[in-house]
């Protein structure tokens, strides 16, 4: 027995699949380019964190005589340095460091902050988040 197919049918659901890729696709996409700029966010956030890192350990150093403001001069440097080469703009970052000089077995704190605007979601959504990017580290002075 031979089946009849209603062409009918066919020919009004023929528009429906165009009709929900077009709704699909732009979420999608924002999705998928979303992902990836929250994983350079990510990135920029770790080398941050290490470019930190980096300025504590040039900051415990044992000085005889120690001076604090050549010391935090050569701790921005450092973290400007090392977030440079991970890609973080120096220009914008913030460092702040509390504990230089004060003798050893006494605590150094690195703070460094830099903003990050999310690329993806600024062009795809029309808007520009901002959101700080903060790293801290604690070292003792040798």
């Amino acid at each position: 027995m031979v089946e009849r197919i209603d062409r009918s049918n066919r020919t009004r659901e023929a528009g429906t699949s165009i009709v929900e890729m077009t709704i699909v696709l732009p979420l999608l996409l924002l999705l998928v380019f979303a992902i990836g700029d929250f994983g350079i966010a990510y990135t920029r956030w770790v080398s941050l964190t290490n470019a930190a890192r980096e300025g504590a350990r040039v900051g415990v150093v044992f000085r005889n005589p120690c001076d604090a403001g050549t010391v935090e001069n050569q701790i921005r440097t450092t973290v400007a340095d090392f977030a440079d080469s991970s890609g973080v703009d120096p220009a914008t970052i913030n460092t702040t460091i509390v504990g230089t000089c004060l003798g050893t077995g006494t605590q150094l704190e690195v703070r460094a902050t830099a903003p990050y605007n999310y690329l993806a979601l600024s062009a795809l959504a029309g808007f520009a988040p901002t959101i700080n990017l903060s790293a801290r580290t604690v070292m003792r002075n040798e």
